[in-house]
């Protein structure tokens, strides 16, 4: 990055991670590094939507941090960025598949590669699990040369089987080194509970496998934190209730270190699940919960808690164990599956790849000796076949040569219709020539499911075809650009498709595009720049008229937070029934409620109980609506209608955060991560709209931070005092450490670093080639620079002693 931008100062980076979690932790900490050197990183907020407000932010960025989604709404949205990008760089970048989501996000990364290649700038993709990277580097950079691997841990792994027969857990340790295999017999014990008045019969613990889960979780908190992964939402507080049961009474406050990101935890839990929630419950005794359910403004100071303090367990689903960096010493499996499929009513195993990525969090660098990883065995009440099946289906997870390789999405979809095709007596020919013209129902009676899956791609696909096309309607650039898309590259390591096969189904089904959206470069862009799904594009245009006549009556009324309101609600029946929008969920007899509370910024808390509100407000108001309504504003502008686009534009703004006026939004995303405060604290402030920048008002917050805390609640004032903490760099002074002598260590290395690691003094080398204990009767004291970066010893050969080097300017000597 520091590359790029210093022989590029006016070019943009952008960072996509996979997850908006993900992302926050990665501006915070690209923010660490890079506010010393006046490079600026973008701090968005929200999932698919690209407004005014974030424009600001990007202006004044160097590099932008934003998920997929997000970063197809903003270069869509905005040429000039576009025009800057030479860098970009893709976290988790195994995440490809036969998956809605990472199908529509392949499609984006062919879309950027034209652009980065027009721009003559690079990609750059990071996995911990990628087996087959050369594929994956031919495609992005045109050699499956450009591969960098290493295969360095910070701490030694260890993998095993848990196995609970009912009465006892026996831990089984494996290991490539067969003599390092071990065994740990009865490690938990079931033990007799105490009688209790009425009780009839004995009870035991644990007496069930989540009991057993929780019982050595409990037991290897000694080694360091520890977690769980469950494999469905309602797992995570079942196996915490279960872990409760563990804790001893003298045990069950948790001391926490940072007061600041407590205090944000708990004010947002608050306020959206009430003071009396299970998650405050819980982290309250150090176990942290996280699953799909949790809220944004709970999960980011969530987050930042586990990464500050040192947890006793976290319970989770894959929503955490994915990207976010955990310091961690055991992973327990809790399961091998993730998620339920209605279809075949059966549990959805999780895949190699997501195993060892979870997996992966075990062990802490310079703290662990060695990473566990154990998988549970419940052998109650099972044969000698099924017991037998179960311990070869975990011996599978645990040989990571079987890891999943990246496959292209667009690939499977591309071979699912041919042999669907095939199955129905089409030929691959007759197939393209169908596809050509849109008539799905004689490829197969399920056109309205072949409509939708082609639907994935078709967004992408008209996209490339736009920038390939400065005039006329010519799909001849497919056979040069698509001979180095990913599915053509994997098709060689398939017997049922070729190449040639995928250039010619592309060709076919751009065709099929624009005879549906018409042959005009025109036609193409409205629904590009739109952002939204060729089909529910079609669908709104068709309704759009209705859109305005609705948008132009509010805008001739009063524009009260009711008239709002009642537009938006008009606007849902349009839209609704659209395929991007078409939600079982959405069948709630408190959605009116729902809409209305939300759009005034009533705390969750208050929310939560009505019908689907959770569902309502995470999946349709904060992401789905958000990016089709944005999608409708760049249809308004196409028409000129320049007025009607600002309002539902800031209606799109208003409706993803659930605030009534957009200084209460510039105020929230100022760092108040607390939509009832920031809603407060915006009365304090006249109204406006795009004129003042979302940093002028944290800015303000903070140097009259004193004022504005007489003003307001106690709780508003609270998150005023955060805003401060979080925003202030405090200079650190210190005692320099006097030159010294290291044996012969500088033939190793000119350069060291030091840390305290079990209690125990060490100096290390950058890249962990020397790694020395310091005696215990050395008289250099080294306590006040083991927890901060930026402090070097340099060896000077003139001299031939070892001196003390500050790169940090947060660092003074005394």
């Amino acid at each position: 990055i520091l590359n790029c931008i210093s022989n590029n100062p006016n070019a943009k980076v952008l960072f996509v991670a996979p997850y908006r979690s993900l992302a926050y932790e990665i501006e915070n900490s690209l923010d660490e590094i890079f506010n010393n050197l006046d490079i600026s990183i973008s701090h968005l907020y929200g999932g698919s939507l690209f407004s005014k407000l974030d424009e600001k932010i990007i202006d004044e960025s160097s590099v932008i941090v934003a998920t997929p989604e997000k970063a197809k709404a903003l270069l869509r949205s905005n040429s000039e960025i576009l025009a800057s990008l030479k860098l970009v760089i893709v976290d988790e970048g195994h995440l490809f598949g036969a998956d809605k989501r990472l199908i529509v996000n392949e499609m984006f990364y062919e879309e950027l590669k034209y652009h980065v290649k027009g721009n003559d700038g690079k990609f750059l993709l990071l996995s911990a699990v990628l087996p087959n990277a050369e594929e994956l580097s031919d495609w992005l950079t045109n050699s499956p040369d450009n591969v960098y691997k290493e295969n360095w841990r910070p701490s030694d792994e260890r993998i095993g089987i848990m196995e609970w027969n009912g009465n006892s857990v026996d831990l089984n340790w494996r290991s490539t080194d067969t003599e390092r295999n071990s065994f740990n017999p009865n490690f938990i014990i079931q033990e007799e509970l105490p009688w209790k008045p009425r009780q009839r019969k004995p009870r035991y613990f644990p007496e069930n496998k989540n009991q057993a889960v929780a019982a050595t979780a409990y037991k290897l908190r000694n080694f360091g934190p520890v977690l769980i992964f469950a494999g469905i939402k309602k797992s995570v507080f079942a196996l915490a209730r279960e872990y409760e049961k563990c804790i001893n009474p003298g045990d069950l406050d948790f001391e926490i270190k940072n007061q600041s990101n407590w205090r944000a935890f708990e004010l947002a839990c608050t306020e959206s699940y009430g003071a009396d929630s299970e998650w405050l419950k819980f982290a309250k005794m150090g176990v942290f919960c996280h699953n799909a359910d949790l809220l944004a403004d709970v999960r980011l100071p969530l987050e930042r808690l586990m990464r500050s303090e040192k947890p006793k367990v976290i319970i989770a689903t894959s929503t955490l164990g994915q990207g976010v960096n955990l310091g961690v010493s055991t992973v327990i499996f809790s399961t091998l599956t993730q998620g339920f499929n209605p279809t075949t009513q059966k549990s959805i195993p999780i895949t190699k790849r997501d195993f060892w990525n979870i997996a992966g969090r075990a062990g802490r660098a310079f703290v662990d000796h060695e990473g566990k990883v154990l998988v549970i065995q419940d052998i109650v009440n099972k044969d000698s076949r099924r017991r037998q099946w179960d311990r070869n289906n975990i011996l599978e997870y645990l040989d990571k040569d079987n890891i999943d390789k990246a496959k292209s999405g667009c690939l499977q979809l591309i071979r699912v219709l041919k042999n669907l095709a095939l199955q129905n007596g089409v030929s691959f020919e007759n197939l393209i020539e169908l596809l050509a013209e849109n008539r799905f129902s004689e490829i197969h009676e399920k056109s309205e499911e072949i409509d939708a899956l082609l639907d994935w791609i078709d967004d992408g696909l008209l996209a490339l075809h736009n920038s390939n096309n400065i005039d006329g309607n010519d799909v001849s650039w497919v056979e040069e650009y698509f001979v180095k898309s990913l599915a053509y590259i994997q098709a060689n390591n398939y017997e049922d498709i070729t190449g040639d096969e995928v250039i010619e189904f592309v060709k076919a089904r751009i065709k099929g595009i624009t005879r549906k959206v018409g042959e005009e470069k025109n036609d193409w862009e409205k629904v590009v720049t739109s952002g939204i799904p060729i089909n529910s594009d079609l669908q709104i245009e068709e309704k759009l008229d209705d859109i305005i006549a609705f948008i132009q009556s509010y805008i001739i009324d009063a524009k009260t937070l009711e008239n709002r309101i009642l537009l938006l609600e008009n606007i849902e029946n349009i839209i609704n029934e659209i395929n991007a929008l078409k939600e079982e969920y959405l069948q709630s007899a408190d959605k009116k409620d729902i809409r209305e509370m939300w759009l005034s910024g009533i705390p969750m808390s208050e929310i939560t109980h009505l019908e689907n509100a959770i569902d309502i407000i995470t999946k349709h108001y904060s992401f789905n609506l958000p990016w089709v309504l944005n999608g409708i504003s760049k249809k308004l502008i196409k028409r000129n209608l320049i007025e009607e686009s600002e309002v539902i534009e800031e209606l799109a703004i208003l409706v993803e955060l659930g605030l009534p006026v957009i200084t209460s939004v510039k105020i929230y995303q100022a760092g108040i991560r607390s939509r009832s405060s920031a809603l407060e604290i915006s009365s304090l402030f006249d109204d406006e709209l795009w004129e003042k920048s979302i940093k002028t008002y944290k800015t303000d917050l903070i140097r009259h931070s004193a004022f504005y805390k007489e003003q307001v609640s106690e709780i508003a004032a609270s998150w005023i005092d955060l805003l401060v903490r979080f925003s202030k760099r405090e200079f650190q002074k210190i005692k320099k450490v006097p030159n010294f002598t290291f044996g012969n260590v500088h033939q190793n290395t000119k350069r060291l670093i030091a840390r305290l690691i079990n209690e125990e003094q060490y100096l290390f080398s950058p890249d962990f080639n020397v790694i020395e204990k310091i005696n215990e009767d050395s008289n250099i004291d080294f306590s006040e620079v083991n927890k901060l970066n930026g402090i070097y010893f340099d060896y000077v050969e003139e001299e031939e002693v070892w001196k003390m080097n500050c790169k940090n300017p947060y660092v003074k000597f005394n």
